[in-house]
């Protein structure tokens, strides 16, 4: 591997360290950006939410084309 393969994949766990040290503390954290979240973690996110999101988002984006990246369903 590269030094800057290395070195983003260093952030990216660092990010992630932060992320669930931040959520586990009761905080939250603006969700797109530099820690790749999981299912789970978007459910937790959404909250009480979460089913009627995931609904809506299988009713209007069956395909799921919005947003492929992000993992949200």
């Amino acid at each position: 591997m590269t030094w800057a393969v290395l070195t983003r994949t260093a952030c990216v766990a660092a990010n992630r360290r932060q992320y669930d040290v931040t959520v586990d503390a009761g905080g939250c954290w603006y969700p797109i950006g530099s820690v790749p979240l999981a299912q789970d973690d978007w459910a937790r996110h959404f909250g009480p939410f979460w089913a009627e999101f995931a609904a809506a988002r299988r009713r209007y984006d069956p395909d799921g084309v919005l947003a492929p990246g992000q993992r949200i369903c």
